[in-house]
């Protein structure tokens, strides 16, 4: 795999909270995330790859703990990360994420990388392939990602049912499991609850932890401290603009919602909240 260097750039972070405006802040900054993407900024063969991955583990974005299974048995972990580097050695993982300009001359020597919320729970597999790899964790407050969740599932689920049922890559990405708020939720902690549990297994795992809130009420700074984690380059008039596309009014949105101010309450107590607090 001469093409793929063992320095990239990984966003994390539970679906729906806030890795989509991140990764096109850092693309602003020059930081080469694939080019073959998706509407939320992924590159397509990584988030193909990631899903089979996922397959292997009878897992999926919104089944997240099956991945611990894998991930804590040597020889099937050792198995899934040699056929990623088959997969990612191939014609067609190399052109859709590569393109055309860079597909005879590789990366070169910008910072890349790419973003996927599923790497939440695969990253120790990429993390053996590129051993020098950075991972930006975003995290958001639990309500808000469930409330997201939740709306996009209804409007997926509730008004296009029939095509649901007949379309296996809507099927892909639309979750059942999150037509409740409640176990949009659960959703949520468990896949901040897997996240911390390899992170204690890799402890010296080099992660920048991001809390949304801050990103989108003083941007400059946080994204600041983000490109000097990543060791990203930037003139201050990009950051500027970069960081004017955070809406600061994204912060704790469900305290403008009765309905999510009232769930909020409900789960106040809950673990895994309370720790989202504390890190603060």
């Amino acid at each position: 795999m001469s093409w793929l260097r063992t320095d990239p750039v990984v966003l994390l972070g539970m679906h729906r909270s806030g890795t989509t405006m991140l990764a096109r802040m850092l693309d602003r900054l020059g930081v080469f995330l694939g080019h073959r993407l998706e509407s939320n900024h992924e590159a397509i063969a990584v988030l193909e790859l990631n899903d089979e991955v996922l397959a292997r583990a009878h897992a999926a974005w919104d089944r997240p703990l099956g991945m611990l299974d894998l991930l804590g048995h040597g020889p099937s972990t050792q198995a899934v990360v040699d056929s990623m580097r088959t997969t990612l050695d191939t014609f067609g993982f190399r052109r859709s994420y590569l393109g055309a300009t860079r597909l005879g001359r590789g990366l070169g020597p910008g910072p890349w990388g790419f973003k996927d919320p599923r790497t939440t729970v695969t990253w120790p597999l990429w993390l053996e392939i590129a051993p020098d790899a950075r991972l930006v964790m975003m995290r958001r407050h639990g309500v808000d990602v469930a409330a997201s969740l939740w709306r996009r599932a209804r409007a997926q689920l509730d008004d296009d049912a029939a095509r649901f049922a007949g379309d296996a890559h809507m099927a892909r990405f639309a979750s059942v499991r999150c037509l409740e708020l409640d176990r949009a939720f659960e959703l949520w902690a468990e896949t901040e609850e897997a996240f911390e549990t390899l992170r204690t297994r890799h402890p010296d795992a080099a992660v920048y932890e991001l809390i949304y809130e801050d990103l989108v009420t003083d941007p400059r700074a946080a994204l600041s401290d983000v490109c000097e984690f990543l060791d990203v380059e930037v003139e201050p008039g990009d950051l500027e603009a970069a960081a004017g596309t955070a809406d600061p009014s994204r912060a704790l949105a469900h305290r403008d919602d009765p309905t999510l101010r009232d769930f909020a309450e409900s789960v106040l107590t809950h673990p895994r909240l309370a720790r989202w607090e504390a890190a603060r």
